[in-house]
């Protein structure tokens, strides 16, 4: 049978929604802070990222295999793969009544690629140069900043792992599965420093742009704004109610209390007046 339990309650509800809405606008500002050093700092900061990036190149001209795990990844984080890939698991939300979440994968890897080819043209960084390049940059992308690929990584692979882990119950089983794709997805990103396709500061921004478009849509489209009771089946008994039990049910009469009279007295009723009622013998 049927019951009605309540949905989560509105306080962790808000709780949720409130950290989605943190989240997005902690993304945003570090977006906004490394853009703005882009725009005005940008010779501090490519110093600051050459740094960084130099070890890196340096290990991955003696490390072929890195550079070739990198290869796969960028083809994995390409458009064509990362479409393909999208579509699927949104076909497989919409076929498990998941519509909600299907809406807000679809936004997520759409929208936050969009944004950032916008910046790229606005901010119009160039790709770092080296003496050996290990890559070629994609053809009609001369731009770095920020980066396709982490932004890929990150709003399509770690989201395709988190909207496929609702459709689990275990919180265990939900954790394991979203763990490998977040871990492709932050690979996706880091490999465009190995090859020396873009700089640290151009993959951190991606990660951010990613951030806050995800986090923002799984506010606005995931947690709903309304509570509702959610029926449960109950393989059991209904529960009888409590005033059920203790009302005073009439009187019922037991086989054979009443029917031995009530049948001669109703054949007596009915009898000729003067005739012996039955059970009774005249007396000679």
């Amino acid at each position: 049978m049927a019951t009605q339990r309540p949905a989560s309650s509105p306080d962790a509800r808000l709780v949720h929604r409130g950290g989605a809405y943190a989240g997005s606008a902690a993304a945003a500002v570090l977006l906004g802070v490394l853009t703005w050093l882009v725009l005005y700092q940008r010779e501090r900061l490519t110093e600051v990222d050459r740094a960084l990036e130099a070890p890196v190149h340096r290990w991955a001209l003696e490390t072929p295999w890195a550079v070739q795990v990198s290869d796969v990844l960028a083809v994995v984080g390409g458009l064509g793969v990362s479409t393909a890939v999208t579509v699927v698991v949104v076909l497989v939300l919409l076929l498990a009544k998941k519509p909600w979440i299907a809406l807000n994968l679809a936004l997520i890897a759409s929208l936050a690629p969009f944004l950032t080819d916008r910046l790229k043209e606005l901010v119009e960084r160039p790709r770092p140069e080296w003496a050996v390049p290990l890559a070629e940059p994609p053809p009609g992308d001369p731009y770095s900043f920020p980066s396709g690929h982490a932004t890929g990584g990150i709003a399509v692979y770690l989201a395709v792992g988190v909207a496929l882990a609702s459709l689990l119950r275990s919180e265990t089983a939900k954790a394991w599965l979203v763990l490998p794709f977040a871990v492709l997805g932050i690979s996706i990103g880091l490999s465009r420093i190995v090859l020396g396709l873009h700089w640290p500061s151009d993959v951190l921004a991606g990660f951010a742009m990613a951030t806050a478009v995800a986090a923002l849509a799984s506010a606005l489209f995931v947690v709903p704004r309304k509570e509702r009771a959610q029926p449960v089946v109950s393989s059991g008994p209904a529960p009888v109610p409590y005033s059920a039990m203790t009302r005073r049910r009439p009187a019922e009469s037991e086989p054979g209390d009443d029917a031995e009279g009530a049948l001669p007295e109703a054949v007596a009723d009915a009898a000729p007046e003067g005739a012996p009622a039955p059970g009774k013998h005249a007396s000679a």
